[in-house]
């Protein structure tokens, strides 16, 4: 048996770069996606409650990352119903969204910047937190926002469910 994976080279210490809405988010300290497949237990009654396999019906997750440079630029980008004036935390009630989701890129921050082989990209995303900033008067200020997935919807008709890659764009 091939041993190909076990290669020292392989082994990172890195952090993401993250950008959503092709905005850089400036320095962010951990970036947590966690992603989920939504499935449903295939059955049938003559086995009984036994599990013989299980249906891909979609994925959920969220992408928790957080960020130190905390500028009204960065809040006011986050807040994507946010158009002039006082920064609105919150968008009208009754909202989808969805209609807010754009595309969030986590790259390597040790990869050159056109180098995308290891970048994760969710075609769409939506920022949770509009301002959640820890401050305790002795360490630096802390913004951890999540980003809720959904699959893009403009390519549902063609690809079915699709939220997003890793890597190189597919073709």
């Amino acid at each position: 048996m091939a041993e190909a994976y076990k290669d020292p080279t392989h082994l990172k210490l890195t952090a993401w770069d993250v950008a959503w809405n092709s905005n850089d988010l400036g320095w962010a300290d951990k970036v947590t996606p966690k992603l989920e497949f939504i499935t449903k237990e295939k059955k049938v009654g003559s086995l009984g409650n036994v599990p013989i396999g299980e249906w891909f019906l979609g994925m959920t997750g969220v992408v928790t990352a957080e960020f130190r440079e905390i500028v009204l630029d960065l809040v006011q980008k986050m807040c994507p119903w946010w158009a002039t004036g006082a920064t609105m935390l919150t968008p009208a009630a009754g909202v989808d969204l969805y209609t807010y989701a754009q595309k969030l890129v986590l790259h390597p921050h040790d990869i050159a910047a056109g180098t995308l082989t290891d970048d994760l990209t969710l075609y769409k995303a939506v920022p949770l937190k509009p301002y959640a900033v820890e401050r305790d008067g002795e360490t630096p200020d802390k913004w951890a926002v999540d980003f809720k997935i959904f699959p893009d919807l403009s390519k549902l008709a063609a690809l079915g469910l699709v939220y997003g890659y890793y890597g190189v764009a597919p073709t």
